[in-house]
């Protein structure tokens, strides 16, 4: 019976447009929990033992998305990952009449919540360096570089620009995010420039904004490029198309915008999604805090 629920459930998501990756999550969450619980009640006790159990034993991962068939501890993220998806799930099954009452809303998720890293400034500029200035792809790999610095899109929204999107004079572009909405995405003058001077070079009819050696262009497109840029600019560490999203927010905030306007920008569904970046802006409640906290002030 559980797993007719899932089935209907996977059915509402594809409906609402979440994405194939979401959904993947969903599934392959939902499947291992209805292992767990087979026969079981679907209450409050039966779902906190399910989390204990996910905290207390390995996990196997056959047919996700991103993982080697092998068994793995779950971390933190990956505790928060089941119980969103529990709650979502049993929201759902709220909403539709298919249980009384909604056992996952005492569900408890892990407290912390590890700070994003965002790339650097001189890592930016390095990837610009590394870009080879006699290759056909200089003017596109700069405009790339230059819109995830500029915007904090995803990589997938990066990939799906078309021409018809792009509205330079305003200094905007369409993007399509997380279930196909869409959302304005706004360019600062370098910005605009750089892709006007990209514009201005290509010689072609296609509707999409960028263009692969292969054709089409896409979030896979875009990691290789990234990836190939850090090898050439030899920068260690964690440097790829979501860090510049991090790095945006980071940024955002450290020069005084503010959560909500952040969680418009970056297309988020929710503010609380936004808040794990309020981390981000230490540096500037330090300044801030060495300005105007009273102790400052005093006088002995």
């Amino acid at each position: 019976m559980l797993e007719n629920h899932i089935r209907d459930f996977i059915k509402h998501c594809r409906a609402s447009n979440l994405s194939e990756k979401t959904i993947t999550w969903y599934k392959l969450n939902l499947q291992h929990f209805a292992q767990f619980a087979q026969d079981k009640p679907l209450t409050p006790e039966t779902l906190q033992d399910y989390i204990i159990h996910l905290k207390s034993s390995e996990v196997r991962y056959e047919g996700h998305p991103k993982r080697h068939p092998k068994r793995s501890t779950l971390s933190n993220e990956s505790l928060r990952g089941h119980i969103r998806t529990l709650r979502r799930f049993f929201k759902w099954m709220t909403s539709t009449g298919r249980i009384g009452s909604d056992p996952s809303i005492g569900l408890r998720a892990p407290r912390h919540h590890p700070v994003p890293r965002g790339i650097t400034e001189s890592d930016f500029q390095a990837l610009l360096n590394a870009i080879d200035p006699e290759s056909k792809f200089a003017l596109r790999d700069r405009a790339l570089l230059y819109l995830l610095r500029d915007t904090g899109c995803r990589a997938s929204e990066i990939a799906n620009i078309k021409k018809a999107d792009v509205d330079l004079k305003r200094g905007n572009i369409i993007v399509r995010g997380k279930g196909s909405r869409e959302r304005i995405a706004f360019i600062s003058p370098p910005t605009q420039r750089i892709l006007q001077e990209y514009l201005d070079s290509e010689e072609n009819d296609y509707p999409e904004l960028f263009r692969s050696r292969l054709g089409r262009f896409t979030r896979a497109t875009l990691t290789q490029i990234i990836d190939r840029l850090k090898r050439r600019a030899g920068i260690k560490g964690k440097v790829n198309p979501h860090a510049f999203r991090h790095a945006f927010a980071r940024d955002y905030l450290d020069a005084g915008g503010d959560l909500a306007s952040l969680s418009q920008i970056l297309g988020h569904s929710d503010l609380t999604t936004t808040m794990i970046y309020a981390k981000l802006s230490t540096n500037d409640l330090k300044r801030k805090h060495s300005k105007y906290s009273p102790i400052v002030r005093y006088k002995r």
